[in-house]
């Protein structure tokens, strides 16, 4: 059984670090936690009554990546939907 694993590349100011986030014996848990991930970034960048493209570029400015070896999941395309689902909730 092949094992997923996730990583988050940041980078800040110049430098890129990598950490492993976890490795998993299913995508599904792997996407999981990509998703959660960008969820909880998304969380923290959000303010009442912020439109979605402004959480999507503040969310772009952070300079995070996460992904799974392997896989094609991106963040970016995961942050955009969300940007809009979460600004649309808040209406």
């Amino acid at each position: 059984m092949a094992n997923y694993e996730v990583y988050v590349d940041e980078n800040l100011r110049g430098e890129s670090k990598r950490r492993l986030a976890g490795t998993f014996k299913t995508l599904p848990a792997a996407l999981a936690t990509c998703r959660g991930i960008v969820d909880a970034r998304l969380a923290q960048l959000h303010s009442k009554g912020m439109k979605a493209q402004d959480l999507f570029t503040a969310y772009c400015l952070f300079e995070e990546d996460t992904w799974i070896k392997g896989q094609g999941f991106l963040a970016i395309d995961y942050a955009r939907k969300r940007s809009f689902e979460i600004c649309a909730e808040g209406d």
